[in-house]
């Protein structure tokens, strides 16, 4: 695939993510893609069979940029403090309007059953890995005594992310902003709880 080429499939994925990640799969449309990317309906089934097949690699595209992100924190950062980085940064570079992935995943996760069953299988195991990893992260910093509670790890973990992705939701609504320098201090209260 020559550079050319790339460059477009790039741009209907870079298009795509960002469609999806305010719109959603089922109300952003082909159309939609196309003017987007700023490319023909032949082009675009060049490089994807389907509108499915466009969403499916986006997720892989968001997949591995979350994989990056957390195995950056795990090869940096003290297990103890893994959990407080990983909220810290996730607030900074959602915040920034650049990565989408926040949104993204949100907005997928949140309308999953209007979807084709492909997309929800990645859907799904997506949001598999990330309650994994995100509960390793919160094992970790309840064994270093920065969390104390009797609380269910699994619980406790799911509570951070459904409120987390509250806050991802409410953050993109007109007068309803969360200063994000104080989104990982909310959280690490709420989970003290």
């Amino acid at each position: 695939m020559g550079r050319g080429a790339t460059d477009t499939k790039s741009r209907i994925l870079e298009a795509a993510a960002n469609l999806f990640s305010i719109h959603g799969y089922a109300a952003t449309t082909m159309e939609d893609i196309l003017t987007a990317s700023g490319i023909t309906k032949g082009a675009f089934y060049y490089y994807f069979k389907s509108k499915e097949a466009l969403c499916l690699a986006v997720l892989e595209e968001a997949a591995g940029q979350y994989e990056r992100f957390i195995e950056s924190i795990t090869e940096t950062v003290e297990p103890k403090d893994r959990l407080k980085t990983f909220l810290e940064e996730l607030a900074v570079r959602n915040a920034s309007g650049r990565w989408i992935w926040c949104r993204l995943m949100v907005r997928l996760i949140g309308e999953s059953e209007s979807e084709g069953a492909k997309v929800v299988n990645r859907v799904q195991v997506f949001w598999q890995w990330f309650l994994d990893t995100s509960q390793v992260m919160m094992e970790q910093r309840r064994h270093s005594g920065k969390i104390q509670t009797e609380s269910d790890t699994r619980i406790q973990t799911r509570m951070l992310l459904w409120l987390w992705m509250g806050l991802i939701t409410a953050g993109n609504l007109p007068h309803a902003k969360v200063d994000p320098d104080v989104i990982p201090d909310l959280l690490m209260q709420a989970i003290q709880i």
